[in-house]
């Protein structure tokens, strides 16, 4: 647990604020503090089910995830899976999981794979229940065993359409985290989970981002560092393992740094495959409140090799005043012109005002001539289908759909062969989109014909709107060039548009809306036009 001296009242009065401060962290539920446990403690592991929110495989696989079992042991007598209706009171079927196991382990998982072909294209209710035993006290797990939650049934959609995408192209998740971001408040799900929860939702690749102030610490504290940087190794070889064992998906493994914006606040950057670590312990809250982290986002940039992806992780996600005086918490630097830096995470959980604040940021920027990208990821903890969070940490959680993991995705004409390296460098290029679903792509022929398609589902709602537009960095403006309204019904559409009145140098991008408020985003599509010579 936390180690903690008595006569250290800095320390005491750090730890105090930290139980103050209505963070919105995680599920950690053995956190304390001296002689305080608070409400949330249980001498038991964390013990949870979760799922996707959709399959398109027609399979559920259905995650048990044990954490702390070292601390508190526990036998599982036996696990029941029940499907629910969609009214949530016919039950479909009761699936018996016969597991006599005795968890002694720090991380243990299984995950039960629930035939639900049969039930194409509607919703299901999943209710779990682990039947275990603490020493000589039995007891029913019914779906998670935190205090202050609802332990309702989790709701996921049986798809018979796969998710929307052109051949040739991958759909992934940029910004998640494992089981190695582990701390006082917060953890995820071991890496290993979340290729198969993956798989069953359409998705290829991730990458996971794990915080630059975990991944400094030795396996057995929270708060200790360690020099020799162990568990950073042990992630990078764990990656490593997983990819070469799996070679038809692949995991991206990266760092969550937090850096210096330049005006003295914490901000965080993913680093995508680089196997040096980077150091930024700044609002980790390991030892204090309010330092200041140790690298300037520029510094860090100035030292990554070309095959390595830089951008600004959820950029404009604004901090809470007390997270802006306690932990000095910021957001990305709007002068930022660094050349190294790739793009802009701008889509993190579900679109809010933070994500209409960084599309108009990028935006502006692709009207000063910098040919940044945007990605989408969700900043997932081990969140498939929902998201269980500390409100107040040692006495109140709550749970939301927020930040679950494969909402958001990113989409990169490429292709696994390519392995990490070809992905990567397909990443950095134009070819890439966002979206919470649906798809679209644009593409420029040497006739310079512009080629639009656009796809969705029924889960993902029917075409609503396509709309390309014209940036002319010379008069520092946007143009709708053209856009195109649909009636209900279609998923599927290619439009071809001449470009013959354009400026000399500009660019096009394009958007699509569906009727379920669904949308995608491609990247810039830059062009130059060069007089005809006589």
């Amino acid at each position: 647990m936390i180690a903690f001296s008595g006569n250290n009242w800095s320390e005491l009065f750090n730890i105090a604020a930290l139980v103050l401060l209505p963070v919105f962290l995680y599920a950690e539920m053995h956190y304390r503090l001296p002689l305080l446990k608070g409400f949330l403690y249980k001498k038991q592991p964390e013990i949870l089910f979760d799922l996707p929110c959709r399959t398109e495989t027609g399979i559920i696989p259905v995650l048990l995830l044990i954490k702390d079992a070292h601390w508190f042991p526990v036998t599982i007598d036996r696990l029941l899976v029940r499907l629910i209706a969609q009214d949530g009171h016919s039950i479909y079927r009761e699936i018996p999981v016969p597991l006599k196991k005795q968890v002694t382990q720090k991380w243990f998982h299984i995950i039960i794979d629930i035939d639900v072909s049969e039930y194409k294209n509607q919703w299901l209710g999943v209710d779990c229940f682990a039947y275990v035993t603490y020493g000589k006290k039995s007891t029913v797990i019914h779906n998670d065993n935190y205090r202050t939650l609802s332990q309702r049934p989790f709701n996921i959609f049986i798809d018979s359409d796969p998710i929307p995408l052109e051949k040739g192209w991958l759909w992934g998740d940029m910004h998640s985290h494992s089981s190695f971001t582990e701390d006082q408040v917060e953890f995820g799900a071991p890496p290993e989970c979340y290729r198969i929860m993956a798989r069953a939702m359409g998705i290829s690749f991730y990458a996971l981002t794990e915080h630059s102030y975990d991944m400094d610490d030795t396996e057995d504290s929270w708060t200790e560092n360690d020099p020799q940087l162990r568990k950073w190794a042990k992630f990078r070889q764990s990656i490593q393992e997983l990819n070469a064992n799996d070679p038809d998906f692949l995991i991206i493994p990266g760092e969550e740094v937090s850096v210096d914006n330049g005006f003295g606040r914490t901000v965080h950057m993913g680093i995508l495959n680089n196997p040096n670590f980077h150091i930024g312990t700044g609002d980790g809250m390991e030892h204090s409140l309010g330092k200041e982290t140790e690298n300037h986002y520029a510094k860090v940039l100035d030292s990554i090799p070309e095959n390595t992806l830089a951008f600004a992780a959820h950029p404009f996600d604004n901090p809470s005043l007390l997270h802006r005086l306690l932990i000095r918490r910021g957001v990305w630097n709007r002068w930022d012109s660094h050349p190294r830096l790739d793009g802009l995470q701008i889509l993190n959980g579900n679109p809010t005002a933070d994500f209409e604040w960084g599309k108009k940021f990028w935006i502006s920027q692709l009207l000063k001539g910098r040919r940044q990208l945007i990605y989408a990821g969700n900043d997932s903890h081990g969140n498939f289908n929902r998201f269980r969070q500390i409100v107040l940490p040692l006495l109140f959680m709550r749970e939301h759909r927020h930040q679950i993991f494969g909402y958001n995705l990113t989409g990169v004409k490429s292709d696994l062969a390519k392995g990490m390296n070809g992905i990567i460098k397909d990443l950095k290029k134009a070819s890439v989109i966002i979206s919470n679903g649906p798809f679209i792509c644009l593409s420029m022929d040497s006739a310079r014909i512009l080629t639009i398609t656009a796809k969705t589902s029924t889960f993902f709602g029917s075409l609503k709107t396509i709309s390309v537009y014209l940036g002319d960095p010379a008069k520092q403006k946007e143009f709708n060039f053209h856009t195109k309204k649909f009636q209900n019904g279609q998923t599927d559409h290619t439009i071809h548009l001449a470009t013959d009145d354009i400026p000399d140098q500009g660019y096009f991008r394009a958007e699509l809306s569906t009727h379920k408020d669904r949308f995608a985003m491609t990247n810039a599509v830059w062009f130059e036009v060069h007089p005809k010579v006589i």
